[in-house]
């Protein structure tokens, strides 16, 4: 037992010396240039080519980077800077660890053309797995819009692609208390959770997307959750799995700020994504300043809406001077890309008559819009 302490401590000390060496050499001007040759050889070999302007930090444990640029093929990313803080022992259970990553004024170039979602990639094998405790990029440039926003969060991918977590906030600087929070658990052959929920103040906050003027802010809330291969069989065009239904729930509030007398616009949902990638929204319920919708609504993804079932209480509206306490349509639908067509039928009670009928209806995409057969 004596000897094989020893031992272990004879190898612990050689390794405290080692590395106690090793960072020594990486502070010089000669160390960090040979790293640096080695960095810049060793991505070349997998097809990538680095370029950066020098090295900084106390290496191995906490590296600066400036002017970096990253190109493969026609893609490029670009940082002003790039500084990290490494787990080093984490490498021992075969994990590349980031105690804390950030990056600034980052660009990408080219990238926006190569994100399809019509064939699911090959199964990821990485030499390690990766876990980033804490990244704060700041300054994106979202390449379609050229519109900076500041992401911070949390991510973690096993090597062999098995396990995926991810947790990404986006703010903007000059929009005080707006933001738009996602969060992701994935585990292959298992349960997917999705939520993302926001709080936009004012909506230009959304210019890195679409560039809105409108005087309003806006809530929201989505929560999903689902198989693995019912994701895979919504996300990817020409995947076929036999798979099982998304269900979750949504919240979109919105409010014109024009005006604090006008009340918010609501809608309350819970969903479920069938295998045909069909979207069944029920109960669903919409509240707006003069009226509140009840009822469900079922969209196809090649026929449109199939079905509507809508019950109207309305606030405040007349018809021929008589108020209007219930009005109930349905409709029911078979939508084609170029033409969608159907029959409805409503009942609208006032306080003294009740009015029912039904029309059959045709709309032809960029066409006029026809009513058959209108009995009231």
């Amino acid at each position: 037992m004596k000897v094989l302490f020893k031992i272990l401590i004879s190898c612990l000390f050689t390794f405290v010396v080692l590395l106690g060496t090793a960072v020594v050499f990486l502070q010089t001007d000669y160390g960090k240039n040979r790293l640096q040759k080695l960095v810049l050889n060793a991505s070349e070999s997998k097809g990538v080519s680095i370029r950066f302007d020098e090295i900084k930090g106390f290496l191995p444990f906490q590296w600066t980077f400036t002017d970096v640029v990253i190109s493969v093929d026609s893609t490029k990313i670009t940082a002003k800077n790039v500084s990290f803080r490494l787990s080093l022992f984490q490498l021992i259970k075969k994990t590349l660890a980031f105690k804390s990553f950030y990056a600034s004024d980052v660009r990408t170039f080219g990238l926006a053309h190569k994100t399809s979602l019509s064939k699911e990639p090959s199964n990821i094998q990485l030499p390690f797995s990766l876990h980033v405790r804490s990244f704060i990029i700041k300054d994106f440039y979202v390449e379609q819009t050229n519109v900076p926003i500041n992401l911070m969060g949390k991510f973690k991918l096993q090597k062999d692609g098995s396990y995926l977590f991810a947790q990404t906030r986006i703010e903007r600087d000059g929009y005080t208390g707006s933001f738009i929070e996602a969060n992701l658990r994935a585990e292959r052959n298992r349960l997917v959770q999705f939520g993302t929920k926001g709080d936009i103040k004012q909506l230009d906050f959304l210019a890195f997307v679409k560039d809105i003027s409108f005087d309003s802010e806006m809530q929201f809330q989505i929560l999903a959750k689902g198989p693995y291969e019912s994701f895979k069989n919504l996300i990817y065009q020409n995947a076929d799995y036999p798979a099982r239904d998304i269900s979750g729930s949504l919240f979109l509030a919105f409010k014109d700020t024009s005006s604090l007398e006008k009340p918010p616009w609501k809608l309350k949902s819970d969903f479920t994504i069938d295998k045909s990638k069909a979207l069944i929204l029920s109960p669903l319920i919409v509240t707006t300043p003069v009226t509140t919708l009840r009822g469900s609504v079922s969209i196809e993804k090649k026929e449109g809406l199939t079905r509507c079932d809508l019950n109207l209480q309305p606030d405040n509206l007349v018809i021929y001077n008589q108020n209007v306490t219930n009005f109930n349509i349905a409709i029911n639908s078979s939508g084609l890309t170029e033409q969608i067509e159907g029959n409805a039928s409503f009942k609208l009670i006032t306080e003294k008559t009740p009015f029912e009928g039904g029309f059959q209806f045709n709309y032809l995409k960029d066409g006029p819009f026809f009513l058959d057969d209108l009995v009231i």
